[in-house]
């Protein structure tokens, strides 16, 4: 008479092992998607700092050259 312990194939892994591993694999995700989130709110920043200095950059080389800040032209 065999049990199921003896029935099952060794290299496939309990249920409880594979409800730990979807445990871990769901807080990896969270981890990597709220590190994501980090990463585009940085990447946005950046942006944004770069078209400012863009925009400064270009007023002070029309200074440079002659023109005032105001002038759209």
């Amino acid at each position: 008479m065999m049990t199921d312990k003896h029935n099952k194939a060794p290299d496939q892994p309990s249920s409880r092992e594979k409800t730990e591993a979807q445990a871990r694999a769901k807080r990896v995700s969270v981890l990597l998607d709220s590190q994501q989130n980090k990463l585009d709110d940085k990447i946005a920043t950046m942006r944004a700092v770069g078209a400012v200095d863009k925009a400064r950059l270009g007023s002070a080389l029309k200074m440079m050259m002659g023109a005032t800040p105001k002038d759209k032209s």
